[in-house]
């Protein structure tokens, strides 16, 4: 499994992006989803994973006696980026033929990535952290209640 990146300028050097989680491609990304449905009501429920990775594939990680960085080979720390699971549940139930109700607990289990990640995607800088909001759920739990009107 690889996903190479390649600008095809003179002299780039080609980057190997499979697992790079902090540039969206981790080495697996996974959704399941399942949903009962009646006249009446549903429920539906979606697994969101993805796999362990690294912010960077070049990245050289050390802690002493560092080799001066450079674009291609960045020196840090820490590299790894944890995997993550979360999981959404909702319901719906049919009032009549044009209004339902509408619930969904997003990231039920309010899975936040580790400081680990936080300091790997912020460059190891704890002045601020960034997160990919591609991969990780960045609001961690929230709910939706509403009322559909079909027409």
């Amino acid at each position: 499994m690889s996903y190479v990146s390649n600008s095809g300028l003179p002299a780039a050097i080609p980057s190997e992006q499979a697992g790079a989680n902090g540039g969206n491609t981790p080495h697996w990304k996974i959704l399941f989803t399942q949903s009962y449905d009646t006249d009446k009501w549903s429920v539906y429920v979606a697994e969101h994973w993805f796999s362990d990775g690294y912010n960077k594939h070049n990245a050289i990680v050390c802690q002493t006696a560092c080799p001066l960085p450079t674009t291609n080979y960045p020196t840090t720390n820490y590299n790894a980026m944890a995997g993550d699971f979360w999981f959404d549940i909702g319901t719906t139930y049919n009032l009549n033929d044009t209004l339902q109700l509408y619930t969904k607990v997003d990231n039920v289990n309010n899975s936040h990535p580790s400081l680990a990640t936080l300091l790997a995607e912020a460059g190891n800088s704890q002045q601020g952290y960034s997160l990919n909001a591609s991969l990780y759920p960045v609001l961690g739990r929230y709910y939706h209640v509403g009322i559909r009107i079909n027409d």
